[in-house]
């Protein structure tokens, strides 16, 4: 069964202007859905909920920290984050889920986005070589909205949550990336996928940036990088665990992300 597989993350903050319509849609999904919601206070919409729903309210989390706490408790092998003003075919997690099923080489999978093909990407076993032609082809794109192996966002999730200064977030989009072509390759595969939301609705996510991460949201790469034990340190130390000395992995991710820009 797809419930004991997959499981749907919907985050929320602030704005309810789309959960009622989201939560309608996704009622009789053969998965459990999970609102992530920091919003100061629950709206009316968590008064009558689907039964395959479940709401955890974190008042003024900010969301890579909620996400950690969600990763942590969902019990499937797969997993999709989305903003609640976006929308995702059911079929097309079906066809998601199957094909990670059948292909333990892959790490995410995912659908034409807006009816877009994304550009090609590498399939390769050298993790290495896939990260550095993947980057470098996708430039500023990023899978965000894929279906994903738990673990990948588990651990990229839970190394962010525990920096002490906050993240950059201005790359974390690069961050995930990099974390997810590490541990497999991504697929697109020829279906369609699902519609995204309103890009004004980003003004208001920005205001939600805490202000430790705010002081960093604008600096330029060779700024993020200039300390790469702090910011970096896991996709350097990710690359360690493939026999690569410290100062090469260093340098392989400084590169990578250089590339990414």
């Amino acid at each position: 069964m797809l419930r004991d597989k997959f499981t749907l993350v919907i985050t929320v903050h602030e704005d309810l202007s789309f959960i009622d319509d989201l939560l309608d849609y996704y009622k009789d999904a053969p998965f459990n859905v999970i609102v992530a919601d920091s919003s100061k206070e629950l709206g009316d919409y968590a008064k009558s909920i689907p039964s395959n729903t479940k709401i955890v309210h974190e008042p003024r989390k900010f969301w890579y920290k909620k996400l950690n706490d969600i990763f942590n408790i969902v019990q499937t092998p797969y997993v999709l984050d989305m903003a609640d003003d976006d929308k995702i075919q059911i079929n097309a997690i079906e066809e998601c889920v199957e094909f990670l099923e059948n292909n333990s080489e892959f790490a995410a999978a995912s659908g034409r986005w807006d009816n877009a093909y994304w550009p090609d990407v590498t399939i390769s076993t050298d993790v290495m070589v896939r990260i550095r032609d993947t980057m470098r082809q996708w430039k500023r794109q990023c899978p965000n909205h894929s279906v994903y192996r738990t673990k990948v966002l588990r651990d990229c999730y839970g190394w962010v949550a525990d920096l002490p200064g906050g993240f950059p977030i201005r790359w974390w989009d690069k961050f995930l990336t990099f974390c997810l072509l590490f541990y497999g390759n991504y697929k697109e595969l020829d279906i369609d996928y699902g519609k995204s939301g309103p890009s004004k609705r980003m003004d208001k996510i920005k205001e939600s940036i805490p202000e430790v991460d705010k002081l960093s949201y604008n600096l330029n790469w060779a700024e993020v990088f200039k300390d790469p034990d702090d910011n970096f340190s896991y996709p350097v130390s990710l690359i360690q665990t493939l026999g690569v000395d410290l100062e090469e992995a260093k340098e392989f991710v400084n590169s990578t992300f250089e590339d990414f820009l």
